[in-house]
């Protein structure tokens, strides 16, 4: 059985792709994580979809450092923890 992880889950994408997957996908574990709100980056999952990110600012709040730490921090955590998996 297939674990898959969708970082992201509560975004515009996530919240999208996460009950189609939830209804397509047989023999798998759907593992939908907001990393917003505090949900772990769980690397029990053999398989990563990373949707996770700051990709529109509207209102001009996020700062450079948001910015860095949504898009290239976070995005470095979810591969280590893939790596940790297949290592």
């Amino acid at each position: 059985m297939s674990k898959v992880l969708v970082t992201g889950a509560s975004g515009f994408v996530g919240k999208n792709l996460v009950p189609y997957l939830a209804q397509n996908l047989y023999n798998s574990e759907l593992i939908p994580t907001s990393i917003r709100y505090g949900d772990p980056i769980i690397s029990k999952a053999n398989v990563y979809i990373h949707l996770a990110g700051i990709a529109h600012d509207i209102k001009k709040n996020a700062s450079d450092t948001e910015y860095y730490e949504a898009n290239v921090l976070l995005t470095r955590d979810v591969f280590d923890a893939f790596l940790q998996k297949i290592l």
